[in-house]
């Protein structure tokens, strides 16, 4: 049941990174193994700059869960 509740926290979740494997790409694999929707959002690095301040810590890659948390 702990699992389950763990899974359905994670669904429908937001991976942001950019378009290549690096740190997020662990992430992704686990959410992929575990059959857990989530958004894949890739970022460009020519797009880095703006998205940049309104990350947290100015640092990808970031999780954002399904209630925006």
């Amino acid at each position: 049941m702990a699992d389950e509740a763990k899974a359905s926290t994670l669904e429908n979740c937001k991976v942001t990174y950019f378009n290549l494997p690096g740190r997020a790409e662990s992430l992704r694999l686990a959410l992929s193994a575990a059959k857990i929707s989530f958004t894949d959002e890739r970022i460009e690095f020519k797009d880095w700059p703006a998205l940049k301040p309104s990350t947290p810590w100015g640092s990808l890659p970031v999780l954002t869960l399904a209630d925006g948390t």
